[in-house]
């Protein structure tokens, strides 16, 4: 997670925004074989985008062909089901894991709590930028326009 963390950090720094993420919680940075990216009028983020598959496709930069990384990573634990899970509305992102030992110190009850699952398994450990991981990016939105 940490040299995914750094991969976005990059990328934000190339384009000044975040990749969205799909309702199934993938990084939206791919393209279908064959399509040219279509960049939007008033974002650097591709029209076209598609989810990416963790494990499977490049993290790169659909506008200059810079690859951030050569395959995304996928949980250790992929083949038990796990998955990584992301989060992002441009500006912010979170991202989570299940780590498999309950006791490691990076695991958050407070995400736990989220009962998100990260593949078949429930999320316990996040980053985020911009953002806690113990609540939605649109429940941060709202405690932010309550105060």
């Amino acid at each position: 997670m940490g040299a995914l963390e750094q991969t976005l950090d990059e990328y934000t720094a190339d384009l000044q925004e975040f990749p969205m993420a799909s309702a199934d919680g993938r990084i939206i940075d791919c393209l279908k074989p064959g399509d040219k990216p279509v960049k939007g009028k008033k974002s650097n983020l591709i029209l076209n985008a598609i989810p990416c598959d963790w494990g499977k496709d490049a993290f790169i930069n659909l506008l200059t062909g810079k690859v951030y990384m050569s395959i995304l990573p996928r949980d250790p634990d992929y083949k038990k089901g796990a998955a990584y899970l992301y989060f992002s509305d441009g500006s912010r992102y979170q991202i989570y894991a299940a780590m498999e030992g309950a006791d490691e110190p990076e695991v958050d009850p407070k995400i736990i709590a989220r009962n998100l699952m990260c593949g078949s398994m429930v999320c316990n450990v996040g980053r985020g930028y911009g953002v806690p991981t113990n609540i939605s990016i649109e429940e941060y939105d709202k405690q932010l326009l309550q105060k």
